[in-house]
């Protein structure tokens, strides 16, 4: 009985971490649309969410590892901490199979995450190199009308100079 409620406690884990990984997932895919958007204060924002996020997912896979130590224990099987050398271990079909899918997803949910963290890190990292070309474009066309107005100054000056009329005092 001690097992199955090892198991029960596993399965509610893993359901757990689907569900904030879930989470994790929508908010990098809606950080693409603000990094597109330019929206800095709503990056900032989801950023902060996302580390929230992170640290409840990282406790959550502690406490995973935490049980499947348990089911082992429990079941007398090779103590592992990791789910995936646990699965093969369960005697009871259904247990595997049905942990085993609870695996696939959230093994595929992390592949989307990774993927769409990765797209996020370029598309903030081109971001930032136009950002960038589009100062340096403007500090340079500024310093460029800059130069030309002190030209034309300069011009000006001289060309005031050299067309002044010149008054001969004939005395």
């Amino acid at each position: 009985m001690g097992s199955k409620s090892s198991l029960e406690e596993l399965h509610t884990r893993v359901k757990s971490e689907l569900t904030v990984i879930t989470k994790l997932l929508e908010l990098a895919r809606n950080k693409q649309g603000f990094i597109i958007a330019n929206e800095i204060e709503e990056i900032e924002r989801v950023n902060q969410e996302e580390n929230e996020t992170l640290v409840q997912l990282e406790e959550l896979g502690y406490e995973r590892q935490a049980h499947v130590i348990d089911v082992c224990k429990a079941q007398q099987l090779k103590v592992t901490e990791k789910l995936g050398d646990l699965i093969p271990q369960l005697a009871d079909i259904q247990e595997r199979e049905s942990l085993a899918s609870l695996r696939s997803e959230l093994l595929s949910l992390y592949d989307q995450l990774s993927e769409c963290s990765s797209l996020n890190g370029e598309l903030l990292a081109q971001s930032a190199s136009i950002s960038q070309k589009l100062f340096k474009r403007f500090t340079h066309a500024d310093q460029q009308r800059k130069n030309s107005s002190y030209s034309r100054f300069s011009k000006k000056s001289t060309s005031v100079s050299s067309s002044t009329p010149s008054f001969h005092h004939q005395g």
